[in-house]
């Protein structure tokens, strides 16, 4: 993809929808932004990625409004990206400026994250250490990594990131977990039982 063009696998139209409310997700970097625009019904209505410069910036704004978008989700609360869609987006008034008021210090906002970062972290790597046991598939990573010679904790992290997969992939499904159509464990059985 590339700054003014569309992705190819967009579906639905990008002129902006008559009934309910458009809402866009923006996944900041330092080099490039994807943005995904999404109907009402949560439909992709469009996706792009821009370069992090102005220009990618005031592409991102030109696109938001166009299509009418009302409300952005994005993984920082503060900074140039989030002050210009702020300007571009919400109309300046007495409330607006109340509310930005009592957002908290930059400085409280990234020890809250930390703190979030780091209790996800350990949920994931407990939840990791503990599936090794119930599940041939975890413990086949786990051993695997163990057998390379990395030690318990660095072999619990590579599961809980091959988990972090299956949850990523569960989470765009829109479905829990079944260990009947989880690819990587029936292969794993099937390997076993062959």
């Amino acid at each position: 993809m590339n700054g003014t063009d569309e992705d190819k696998s967009t579906t639905g139209s990008t002129t902006g929808s008559t009934t309910g409310v458009r809402v866009a997700g923006l996944d900041w970097s330092w080099e490039r932004h994807a943005v995904c625009v999404l109907e009402p019904d949560g439909a992709v209505a469009e996706r792009f990625d821009v370069a992090h410069d102005l220009a990618g910036l005031r592409e991102v704004l030109r696109r938001l409004q166009r299509d009418r978008v009302t409300a952005v989700g994005i993984e920082r609360g503060d900074g140039p990206v989030v002050e210009a869609l702020l300007a571009a987006l919400v109309p300046d008034t007495a409330a607006t400026q109340a509310l930005r008021g009592l957002v908290r210090a930059r400085k409280e906002l990234i020890k809250h994250r930390i703190a979030l970062h780091s209790q996800l972290r350990e949920a994931l790597i407990d939840f990791a250490a503990g599936s090794r046991r119930a599940n041939p598939w975890a413990a086949d990573i786990y051993d695997r990594a163990r057998a390379r010679g990395k030690r318990h904790p660095h072999a619990v992290r590579i599961l809980a990131r091959a988990w972090l997969r299956v949850i990523w992939r569960c989470w765009n499904d829109h479905t829990t977990y079944n260990p009947s159509s989880h690819t990587g464990l029936q292969q794993h059985l099937a390997a076993a039982t062959a």
